[in-house]
């Protein structure tokens, strides 16, 4: 958890004006923040395809984030997975779809420099062009960002809403 941490160590001796206390202090960050999370699309028409919407992957430790290297999902440094429906298997996969960000690097085998951020651009298409084709309703989905750092992978969830 971040924020302030304050503790006092103590000494027990048998000197004068034993036990000493000595203040401690520090502030405790979040190794890597991803935001905005979720990532909200909104309605989205079947067969369009929404803005770039974008996702911040931020590096708050003194030392660099390194994405896995480039290895077939779902061990891949930066992936998507779509959650699908029972009622319709397979029809949402590649709804959620990662696209380029220009001057950013946020991928498989990339490294994060302390205090550095890269960004994800995300797409939304919702399968189909008619109610017949595809499924209208909410879609949900994740970026999976797998690295170097504690707690790996870190997950960002992404919502939209699918309209005929």
């Amino acid at each position: 958890l971040a924020g302030t941490r304050t503790r006092a160590l103590t000494l027990r001796d048998n000197a004068t004006g034993s036990p000493q206390a000595v203040p401690l202090s520090g502030n405790a960050v979040t190794a890597v923040t991803v935001a905005p999370n979720p990532l909200l699309f909104g309605r989205q028409m079947l067969g369009t395809t929404s803005t770039t919407r974008t996702v911040t992957f931020t590096n708050n430790q003194a030392v660099a984030v390194n994405f896995n290297p480039a290895t077939p999902a779902p061990n891949a440094g930066v992936s998507i997975t779509t959650i699908t429906s029972p009622f319709f298997p397979g029809v949402l996969q590649g709804e959620f779809v990662i696209v380029a960000v220009a001057g950013t690097n946020c991928t498989s085998g990339s490294s994060i420099p302390p205090g550095g951020s890269c960004v994800v651009g995300v797409q939304f298409k919702p399968a189909g062009t008619t109610m017949l084709s595809g499924a209208f309703g909410i879609r949900a989905g994740t970026i999976t960002f797998r690295d170097n750092v504690a707690g790996s992978p870190q997950t960002e969830i992404l919502m939209g809403v699918a309209t005929p």
